[in-house]
Protein backbone atom coordinates (compact mmCIF):
# COMPACT_ATOMS: atom_id res chain seq x y z
CA UNK A 1 0.00 0.00 0.00
CA UNK A 2 2.77 2.43 0.98
CA UNK A 3 5.60 1.32 -1.32
CA UNK A 4 5.59 -2.38 -2.12
CA UNK A 5 9.31 -2.83 -2.80
CA UNK A 6 10.26 -1.31 0.55
CA UNK A 7 7.50 -3.10 2.44
CA UNK A 8 8.72 -6.44 1.12
CA UNK A 9 12.34 -5.81 2.17
CA UNK A 10 11.86 -4.47 5.69
CA UNK A 11 9.70 -5.13 8.73
CA UNK A 12 7.70 -1.94 9.28
CA UNK A 13 5.45 -2.37 12.28
CA UNK A 14 3.56 -0.39 14.95
CA UNK A 15 5.60 1.19 17.72
CA UNK A 16 5.40 -0.69 21.04
CA UNK A 17 6.69 1.75 23.70
CA UNK A 18 7.13 -0.82 26.46
CA UNK A 19 9.56 -2.74 24.25
CA UNK A 20 10.82 -0.18 21.76
CA UNK A 21 11.37 3.04 23.72
CA UNK A 22 15.04 2.50 24.54
CA UNK A 23 15.72 1.14 21.05
CA UNK A 24 14.04 4.22 19.62
CA UNK A 25 16.17 6.41 21.91
CA UNK A 26 19.30 4.83 20.44
CA UNK A 27 18.06 5.41 16.89
CA UNK A 28 17.11 9.05 17.45
CA UNK A 29 20.36 9.76 19.31
CA UNK A 30 22.36 8.48 16.33
CA UNK A 31 20.18 10.45 13.90
CA UNK A 32 20.70 13.66 15.90
CA UNK A 33 24.44 13.03 16.15
CA UNK A 34 24.58 12.93 12.36
CA UNK A 35 22.14 15.73 11.53
CA UNK A 36 22.79 18.17 14.40
CA UNK A 37 19.25 19.61 14.11
CA UNK A 38 18.80 20.37 17.80
CA UNK A 39 16.09 17.75 18.34
CA UNK A 40 15.29 16.71 21.90
CA UNK A 41 16.27 13.04 21.95
CA UNK A 42 16.28 12.44 25.71
CA UNK A 43 14.56 9.48 27.32
CA UNK A 44 12.46 11.94 29.34
CA UNK A 45 11.12 13.52 26.15
CA UNK A 46 10.17 10.12 24.69
CA UNK A 47 8.26 9.35 27.89
CA UNK A 48 6.51 12.71 27.69
CA UNK A 49 5.39 11.95 24.12
CA UNK A 50 3.38 9.03 25.46
CA UNK A 51 1.15 11.50 27.33
CA UNK A 52 0.46 13.94 24.49
CA UNK A 53 -3.16 14.90 23.87
CA UNK A 54 -4.78 13.47 20.72
CA UNK A 55 -1.92 11.01 20.38
CA UNK A 56 -2.01 7.20 20.56
CA UNK A 57 1.60 5.94 20.19
CA UNK A 58 0.67 2.38 19.29
CA UNK A 59 -1.55 3.57 16.43
CA UNK A 60 0.16 6.82 15.45
CA UNK A 61 3.78 5.65 15.30
CA UNK A 62 5.66 2.95 13.44
CA UNK A 63 9.22 1.66 13.42
CA UNK A 64 11.50 -0.18 10.99
CA UNK A 65 13.63 -3.12 12.11
CA UNK A 66 17.08 -3.76 10.72
CA UNK A 67 16.87 -6.98 8.65
CA UNK A 68 17.83 -9.90 10.87
CA UNK A 69 18.14 -7.65 13.98
CA UNK A 70 14.64 -6.87 15.33
CA UNK A 71 16.06 -5.10 18.39
CA UNK A 72 17.91 -2.55 16.23
CA UNK A 73 15.58 0.11 14.81
CA UNK A 74 16.60 1.95 11.65
CA UNK A 75 13.51 4.04 10.98
CA UNK A 76 10.64 5.75 12.77
CA UNK A 77 7.57 7.83 11.92
CA UNK A 78 4.91 9.48 14.06
CA UNK A 79 1.68 11.44 13.73
CA UNK A 80 0.84 13.97 16.45
CA UNK A 81 -0.35 17.47 17.20
CA UNK A 82 -3.74 17.22 15.53
CA UNK A 83 -5.46 20.62 15.50
CA UNK A 84 -8.69 20.61 13.55
CA UNK A 85 -7.87 18.96 10.23
CA UNK A 86 -4.08 19.35 10.49
CA UNK A 87 -1.51 16.88 11.86
CA UNK A 88 2.22 17.13 12.47
CA UNK A 89 4.37 14.30 11.09
CA UNK A 90 7.89 13.21 11.99
CA UNK A 91 10.12 10.84 10.01
CA UNK A 92 13.63 9.64 10.90
CA UNK A 93 15.91 7.15 9.15
CA UNK A 94 19.29 6.04 10.47
CA UNK A 95 22.12 7.65 8.46
CA UNK A 96 23.47 4.24 7.40
CA UNK A 97 20.12 3.24 5.90
CA UNK A 98 19.19 6.33 3.91
CA UNK A 99 18.64 6.57 0.14
CA UNK A 100 16.80 3.25 0.11
CA UNK A 101 13.28 4.75 -0.02
CA UNK A 102 12.68 4.04 3.66
CA UNK A 103 11.96 7.71 4.32
CA UNK A 104 9.41 7.82 1.52
CA UNK A 105 7.71 4.64 2.78
CA UNK A 106 7.52 6.00 6.32
CA UNK A 107 6.20 9.35 5.15
CA UNK A 108 3.50 7.60 3.11
CA UNK A 109 2.49 5.57 6.15
CA UNK A 110 2.36 8.68 8.34
CA UNK A 111 0.22 10.56 5.79
CA UNK A 112 -2.14 7.58 5.59
CA UNK A 113 -2.44 7.42 9.37
CA UNK A 114 -3.07 11.17 9.53
CA UNK A 115 -5.98 10.67 7.16
CA UNK A 116 -7.37 7.96 9.42
CA UNK A 117 -7.46 10.45 12.30
CA UNK A 118 -9.46 12.92 10.20
CA UNK A 119 -6.58 15.18 9.17
CA UNK A 120 -6.52 16.49 5.59
CA UNK A 121 -3.40 18.66 5.99
CA UNK A 122 0.01 17.61 7.25
CA UNK A 123 2.99 19.56 8.56
CA UNK A 124 6.58 18.34 8.84
CA UNK A 125 9.50 20.23 10.39
CA UNK A 126 13.05 20.07 9.01
CA UNK A 127 16.23 21.50 10.49
CA UNK A 128 16.92 24.79 8.75
CA UNK A 129 20.51 23.72 7.97
CA UNK A 130 19.60 20.13 7.03
CA UNK A 131 19.78 20.35 3.24
CA UNK A 132 18.87 16.71 2.63
CA UNK A 133 15.74 16.87 4.85
CA UNK A 134 14.57 20.06 3.17
CA UNK A 135 15.15 18.59 -0.29
CA UNK A 136 13.32 15.39 0.71
CA UNK A 137 10.21 17.33 1.75
CA UNK A 138 10.22 19.52 -1.34
CA UNK A 139 10.50 16.37 -3.47
CA UNK A 140 7.35 15.09 -1.79
CA UNK A 141 5.45 18.29 -2.65
CA UNK A 142 5.71 19.97 0.74
CA UNK A 143 6.20 23.72 0.71
CA UNK A 144 7.80 25.90 3.42
CA UNK A 145 5.29 27.98 5.36
CA UNK A 146 6.95 29.09 8.59
CA UNK A 147 9.67 28.69 11.20
CA UNK A 148 10.06 27.23 14.67
CA UNK A 149 12.80 28.26 17.07
CA UNK A 150 14.09 27.05 20.43
CA UNK A 151 16.22 29.46 22.47
CA UNK A 152 17.77 29.37 25.93
CA UNK A 153 18.57 31.87 28.67
CA UNK A 154 20.91 30.88 31.53
CA UNK A 155 19.59 30.72 35.07
CA UNK A 156 21.75 33.62 36.27
CA UNK A 157 20.51 36.12 33.66
CA UNK A 158 18.72 39.08 35.25
CA UNK A 159 15.84 40.58 33.20
CA UNK A 160 15.54 44.35 33.01
CA UNK A 161 12.43 46.30 33.93
CA UNK A 162 9.96 46.26 30.98
CA UNK A 163 9.54 49.60 29.22
CA UNK A 164 6.07 49.96 27.70
CA UNK A 165 5.12 52.50 25.01
CA UNK A 166 3.01 55.38 26.27
CA UNK A 167 -0.51 54.27 27.14
CA UNK A 168 0.19 50.53 26.97
CA UNK A 169 -0.25 48.31 30.01
CA UNK A 170 -0.09 44.64 30.99
CA UNK A 171 -2.19 42.47 33.30
CA UNK A 172 -2.02 38.87 34.41
CA UNK A 173 -4.88 36.59 33.39
CA UNK A 174 -5.23 35.70 37.06
CA UNK A 175 -6.50 39.26 37.47
CA UNK A 176 -8.44 39.49 34.18
CA UNK A 177 -10.27 36.12 34.41
CA UNK A 178 -12.03 36.65 31.07
CA UNK A 179 -11.81 33.65 28.72
CA UNK A 180 -13.52 35.52 25.87
CA UNK A 181 -10.84 38.21 26.09
CA UNK A 182 -8.12 35.56 26.19
CA UNK A 183 -9.57 33.91 23.08
CA UNK A 184 -9.59 37.29 21.33
CA UNK A 185 -5.94 38.02 21.99
CA UNK A 186 -4.83 34.47 21.18
CA UNK A 187 -6.65 34.54 17.85
CA UNK A 188 -5.42 38.00 16.90
CA UNK A 189 -1.87 37.52 18.15
CA UNK A 190 -1.24 34.01 16.83
CA UNK A 191 -3.75 33.68 14.00
CA UNK A 192 -1.20 34.45 11.26
CA UNK A 193 1.75 32.71 12.96
CA UNK A 194 2.32 29.22 11.61
CA UNK A 195 2.61 26.51 14.24
CA UNK A 196 -0.03 27.83 16.63
CA UNK A 197 -3.40 26.12 16.94
CA UNK A 198 -5.10 29.46 16.30
CA UNK A 199 -3.53 29.51 12.85
CA UNK A 200 -5.85 26.68 11.90
CA UNK A 201 -8.77 26.75 14.36
CA UNK A 202 -9.69 29.84 16.43
CA UNK A 203 -9.80 29.51 20.19
CA UNK A 204 -13.12 29.90 21.95
CA UNK A 205 -13.93 30.95 25.49
CA UNK A 206 -15.46 27.52 26.09
CA UNK A 207 -12.41 25.56 24.91
CA UNK A 208 -10.02 27.76 26.90
CA UNK A 209 -12.07 27.37 30.07
CA UNK A 210 -11.39 23.64 29.80
CA UNK A 211 -7.74 23.67 28.74
CA UNK A 212 -6.11 26.68 30.42
CA UNK A 213 -6.42 25.39 34.01
CA UNK A 214 -4.76 22.14 32.90
CA UNK A 215 -2.02 23.52 30.63
CA UNK A 216 -1.12 27.03 31.78
CA UNK A 217 -0.89 28.76 35.18
CA UNK A 218 -3.27 31.75 34.92
CA UNK A 219 -0.88 33.98 36.85
CA UNK A 220 1.79 33.28 34.19
CA UNK A 221 -0.35 34.51 31.27
CA UNK A 222 0.17 38.22 30.61
CA UNK A 223 -2.05 40.26 28.29
CA UNK A 224 -0.95 43.63 26.90
CA UNK A 225 -3.55 46.33 26.39
CA UNK A 226 -3.45 49.25 23.95
CA UNK A 227 -4.06 52.85 25.07
CA UNK A 228 -7.76 52.67 24.16
CA UNK A 229 -8.23 49.40 25.99
CA UNK A 230 -8.10 46.86 23.16
CA UNK A 231 -5.85 43.81 23.34
CA UNK A 232 -2.35 44.25 21.91
CA UNK A 233 -0.61 40.93 22.64
CA UNK A 234 0.16 38.22 25.14
CA UNK A 235 2.97 36.05 26.44
CA UNK A 236 3.00 33.18 28.93
CA UNK A 237 5.42 31.28 31.12
CA UNK A 238 5.32 27.81 32.65
CA UNK A 239 7.65 27.40 35.65
CA UNK A 240 9.55 24.24 36.44
CA UNK A 241 8.78 21.99 33.47
CA UNK A 242 10.68 18.70 33.82
CA UNK A 243 9.01 16.24 31.41
CA UNK A 244 7.96 14.20 34.44
CA UNK A 245 11.35 12.49 34.81
CA UNK A 246 13.13 12.92 38.13
CA UNK A 247 16.55 12.87 36.49
CA UNK A 248 15.77 15.39 33.75
CA UNK A 249 16.81 19.02 33.99
CA UNK A 250 14.06 21.33 35.22
CA UNK A 251 13.63 24.44 33.08
CA UNK A 252 11.12 27.25 32.88
CA UNK A 253 9.29 27.48 29.56
CA UNK A 254 8.41 30.76 27.90
CA UNK A 255 6.03 30.63 24.94
CA UNK A 256 6.94 33.15 22.24
CA UNK A 257 4.73 36.27 22.39
CA UNK A 258 1.73 36.76 20.17
CA UNK A 259 1.41 40.43 19.20
CA UNK A 260 -1.66 41.75 17.40
CA UNK A 261 -0.46 42.77 13.89
CA UNK A 262 -1.22 46.50 14.15
CA UNK A 263 0.98 46.76 17.25
CA UNK A 264 4.00 44.77 16.00
CA UNK A 265 5.88 47.84 14.78
CA UNK A 266 6.31 48.79 18.46
CA UNK A 267 8.23 45.57 19.22
CA UNK A 268 5.91 44.67 22.08
CA UNK A 269 7.63 41.28 22.16
CA UNK A 270 10.36 42.95 24.23
CA UNK A 271 8.30 44.18 27.22
CA UNK A 272 6.09 41.09 27.07
CA UNK A 273 9.11 38.75 27.26
CA UNK A 274 10.64 40.78 30.08
CA UNK A 275 7.36 40.73 32.03
CA UNK A 276 7.17 36.94 31.86
CA UNK A 277 10.89 36.55 32.58
CA UNK A 278 10.57 38.63 35.74
CA UNK A 279 7.54 36.62 36.85
CA UNK A 280 9.43 33.36 36.30
CA UNK A 281 12.43 34.71 38.20
CA UNK A 282 10.11 35.54 41.11
CA UNK A 283 9.42 31.81 41.44
CA UNK A 284 12.97 30.45 41.19
CA UNK A 285 16.10 31.02 39.12
CA UNK A 286 16.20 28.36 36.42
CA UNK A 287 17.24 28.18 32.80
CA UNK A 288 14.49 29.55 30.57
CA UNK A 289 13.59 27.77 27.33
CA UNK A 290 11.85 30.01 24.82
CA UNK A 291 9.66 28.26 22.24
CA UNK A 292 8.77 30.35 19.22
CA UNK A 293 6.48 29.36 16.35
CA UNK A 294 5.90 31.59 13.34
CA UNK A 295 8.37 34.33 14.30
CA UNK A 296 10.68 35.82 11.70
CA UNK A 297 14.27 37.00 12.12
CA UNK A 298 13.37 40.51 13.44
CA UNK A 299 11.56 38.98 16.42
CA UNK A 300 14.35 36.44 16.97
CA UNK A 301 16.83 39.32 17.03
CA UNK A 302 14.80 40.91 19.85
CA UNK A 303 15.11 37.70 21.85
CA UNK A 304 18.85 37.57 21.13
CA UNK A 305 19.15 41.14 22.37
CA UNK A 306 17.52 40.06 25.63
CA UNK A 307 20.19 37.41 26.15
CA UNK A 308 18.65 34.30 24.57
CA UNK A 309 20.84 32.04 22.45
CA UNK A 310 19.57 29.91 19.60
CA UNK A 311 19.46 26.15 20.21
CA UNK A 312 17.44 24.98 17.21
CA UNK A 313 15.76 26.41 14.10
CA UNK A 314 13.30 24.39 12.05
CA UNK A 315 11.40 25.15 8.86
CA UNK A 316 7.74 24.10 8.81
CA UNK A 317 6.55 22.38 5.62
CA UNK A 318 2.88 21.95 4.73
CA UNK A 319 0.96 19.86 2.23
CA UNK A 320 -2.60 19.10 1.32
CA UNK A 321 -3.40 15.53 0.21
CA UNK A 322 -2.84 14.70 -3.43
Amino acid sequence: MYGNSVESQYVIRPYAPTVDLLWLLRLLTEVEAADQDGEDVTEAFLHEQLTWRNHNPELDCCVVEEPGKPDNLIGYASVSGRAGTRCTLYVAVHPDWRRQRLGSALLARAIHRAGETGAIETTVYAGARNDSANAFLRYHNYRPVGDAWTMHLPADAQPAEPAWPDGYSVRSFADVQDFALLAEVLNQGYGDMWGHAQNREPSTAESLAETVPVLWPPEGIFIAFAPQGGVAGLCLGIPGKSNGDQDSEVVDVLEGPGVVPEHRHLELQRPLILTVMRWLRSQEHREIQLLSYGDKEPAINIYRDLGFTLAAHFVAYWRLPN
